[in-house]
């Protein structure tokens, strides 16, 4: 989905819909790893579009960003709203220990632009606590920032 097809505003009332509840603080949220507490991990799950997360300088492979569902959740697919310090190769991963993950889908290649993205899970029949988006290349910066992300459900 290109912003031209959806409005920021419009991804923000419909991650609303989501399954993370509107974040405040870093309660529950998973991260590789946070720039300063101006770019906490919770941004990215706080439904305001002039925040985001972003990961540690130099640490924009090998990124990601998730959510402890703290009971085993399933997920249909999940939203990005990546702008700033953009994500070029990603993919969903799912866990229920938070160490060893699983594929939940092929690698996405992510267009150079403000676009909002949806990653589909190929994996719809089984639940898992942990659900992550893991960043496996930016574009040309030392930084992997997302502005919004959200799980929606089966």
């Amino acid at each position: 989905i290109e912003l031209d097809d959806i409005s920021e505003s419009e991804f923000i009332n419909k991650s609303n819909m989501g399954l993370v509840p509107i974040k405040n603080d870093n309660a529950n949220t998973i991260c590789s790893s946070i720039y300063s507490g101006s770019y906490n991990a919770y941004m990215a799950f706080d439904k305001k579009s002039g925040s985001y997360w972003c990961t540690t300088g130099g640490k924009q492979n090998d990124a990601y960003i998730g959510y402890n569902f703290n009971n085993k959740t399933y997920i249909d697919s999940v939203d990005i709203y990546s702008a700033a310090y953009r994500c070029k190769e990603v993919k969903l991963q799912c866990s229920n220990d938070n160490n060893t993950w699983i594929d939940a889908s092929d690698i996405i290649t992510f267009e150079n632009n403000n676009d909002i993205h949806t990653i589909e899970s190929n994996i719809k029949d089984t639940p898992y606590q942990y659900w992550r988006v893991y960043v496996i290349t930016g574009y040309d910066s030392a930084y992997t920032g997302i502005y919004e992300c959200e799980f929606y459900g089966i």
